[in-house]
């Protein structure tokens, strides 16, 4: 067998949009990747359907939101209906979010990953890509770890056969992205929490040929069988019907079958091609462990959830885009490596809180008790439908919880993203301040007294002090409409730092403060606090 060494800062295993999420990231920073894809190709058809603002906004920073928006379908409302056709309940997806777009977009996966390919190509400095190659070995020591991948052939059958190639990758990190059924996780020994949700059903995901009476996505709330109909951006369509108890199944691998059902929402083989058709078990589970040493879980390695609010794959690519800035400060000497423990401690929860929101609303629409979903239709016909779920934000990690050690909003919730205009050039907040840790205010004279070993230290991590002003003037980031005046006069503050990853890390109330605020950052992110705020 022939053999070649590699050399790199960090390995990632799996090209799904989680993995081609952290390359890109982490790429756009310079830093030095090879990625592992058993596949030559990409997988090339839809698994994730749904994507949100906050997945666009990182698509934006990549330089790659237009590519993917092209095709992407935003969603104007999101309907329940039951089995008798009668609208339970309606939730208005259509506004502006916190990101400066739609709130919701219902996509194509294979579009997405044309993107992100896209923004690997552009890159700072773009990973190496070994596609076609099987993760045989895996072994770590204090300093990195050393991968050995085995050249892939498919065998005509959907499995593969192994060449003999063997390709030896050294890397200081490894990122296993490599799904729901990681070999690394399994490598490593980690478990998973099983939180009981497993429901069968038959994902049809298909072409549009002539134009369909479906737009905005919807769930059908019968008990003799639950279905999800909607866009896969604009010109696709799935749907998901459920299996219900006693039903094999296999039946429902046939293409026979699928049309049966199809027959039953009124479509057939002149309205739609069918290009995928899987029978597929929704599940929650979550690893028990997302660190080992240099070795770290991403998207489906570390968790899955059912799919009821579209979430499965936003929370992994959330993971990714985590992951990024925090290697990156690891990588360059800034934070130990014990920052990377605040990945799970951050991740977790909020995945968790997504896995019990889908859990918990997968089980309202899927009941095929007809008592439980008369009571229920009920219910929701009267107009008494819960609230819609808050979007979580982080609770725990590297975040300035004050004084009293409890999170107060804005910390911890995404910092909104306008359209701001610097010397005649308009464009999102984001494009023009920059990204990174910045302290963001309105008011100039609080910039004015950011002391020098603050200003030290941001400059230290390439990082600054922003002011968006409503005055226009050389160099100056304008805020035409007084968004962000009102934004900060809503939440009481007059500074604001903001993290890599557009999380709100702490606030401060008064100019005094912000001196304060950038030492304790200096000290969450390097466990060393600066000489003036010891004691």
């Amino acid at each position: 067998m022939s053999a070649v060494v590699l050399d790199c800062d960090v390995v990632v295993v799996g090209l799904g949009p989680s993995g081609l999420m952290v390359a890109a990231h982490l790429a756009r920073r310079g830093v030095r990747v090879i990625a592992i894809e058993r596949h030559e190709a990409l997988y090339g058809l839809p698994r994730a359907g749904h994507v949100d603002h906050e997945i666009v906004r990182f698509l934006q920073e990549v330089g790659v939101e237009d590519k993917f928006l092209a095709d992407a379908y935003p969603i104007q409302s999101y309907h329940w209906y039951n089995g008798q056709g009668q609208r339970l309940l309606e939730m208005n997806w259509g506004g502006v979010s916190d990101s400066g777009c739609n709130t919701d977009y219902m996509m194509y996966q294979p579009v997405l990953e044309d993107a992100l390919v896209t923004a690997l190509d552009r890159a700072k400095l773009p990973p190496r890509q070994l596609r076609g190659h099987q993760v045989n070995e895996v072994t770590q020591d204090a300093d990195g770890v050393t991968v050995k991948a085995q050249r892939t052939r498919p065998d005509g059958k959907g499995g593969f056969t192994l060449g003999d190639e063997i390709v030896t990758v050294r890397g200081k990190w490894l990122l296993a992205a490599d799904g729901a059924r990681s070999s690394i996780r399994e490598r490593l020994g980690i478990e998973r929490h099983d939180l009981g949700f497993n429901e069968p059903a038959l994902v049809v995901d298909a072409r549009v040929k002539r134009p369909l009476p479906l737009n905005d996505p919807f769930h059908v709330c019968d008990p003799k069988r639950p279905a999800f109909i909607g866009p896969l951006g604009k010109r696709h369509h799935r749907f998901e019907l459920h299996i219900l108890p006693g039903e094999d199944p296999a039946e429902f691998s046939r293409p026979e079958k699928a049309w049966e059902l199809l027959a039953k929402q009124n479509i057939g083989p002149d309205d739609v091609e069918i290009v995928r058709q899987l029978v597929y078990v929704f599940e929650a589970r979550v690893a028990k462990q997302w660190r080992d040493n240099r070795i770290l879980l991403l998207g489906d390695a570390a968790h899955t959830m059912p799919p009821f609010m579209g979430q499965g794959a936003c929370s992994g690519m959330r993971d990714s885009v985590n992951v990024a800035w925090k290697l990156e400060m690891v990588l360059r000497g800034i934070a130990p490596d014990t920052l990377l423990d605040s990945y799970q401690t951050e991740r977790e929860p909020h995945t968790r809180t997504w896995i019990d929101i889908s859990i918990q609303t997968g089980e309202v629409l899927c009941t095929r008790d007809l008592e439980q979903a008369a009571k229920r239709d009920a219910l929701l016909l009267s107009g008494q439908a819960p609230p819609v779920p808050e979007f979580p934000g982080l609770t725990s990690g590297i975040l300035d919880f004050g004084p009293k050690g409890e999170r107060v909003a804005p910390v911890g919730s995404l910092f909104p993203q306008r359209a701001i205009v610097r010397d005649g050039q308009s464009g999102f907040f984001d494009d023009i301040a920059g990204r990174g840790f910045l302290v963001v205010t309105v008011d100039p004279e609080v910039a004015a007294k950011v002391g020098q070993p603050a200003r030290e230290f941001l400059q230290r991590i390439d990082r600054g002090v922003v002011t968006i002003s409503r005055t226009p003037a050389p160099g100056a980031l304008v805020d035409l409409d007084g968004f962000y005046a009102d934004w900060f006069a809503k939440h009481g503050v007059v500074a604001v730092i903001v993290r890599p990853d557009y999380y709100v890390y702490g606030v401060a109330r008064n100019a005094d403060a912000v001196d304060a605020l950038v030492a304790r950052l200096q000290a969450a992110l390097t466990g060393v606090a600066p000489e003036a705020s010891r004691g």
